[in-house]
């Protein structure tokens, strides 16, 4: 809902100052939506084409992607050097 984008970390005022801190920006999710949104917030803000891929991990690294891979949800990722 757009009345909830700010509850969104790329939805939120502090995101482009996160993306102007540089480094490597990582965004997981098995809501494949969410990356998506995150991707194209990514690519206005850096310049850079940054895309929403599929990806299975062997070392879930929150409680919730282990639950996710557990049941056999897909996960979702996008990435960039910043």
């Amino acid at each position: 809902k757009i009345g909830q984008l700010h509850r969104r970390w790329h939805g939120h005022a502090v995101f482009p100052s996160v993306v102007a801190l540089g480094g490597y920006f990582e965004c997981r999710s098995n809501w494949r939506v969410y990356v998506e949104e995150c991707a194209a917030a990514l690519t206005q803000l850096s310049g850079k084409a940054v895309a929403c891929e599929a990806f299975a991990t062997e070392a879930p690294i929150t409680p919730f992607e282990r639950k996710y891979t557990e049941s056999g949800h897909a996960l979702w990722r996008c990435k960039v050097s910043l």
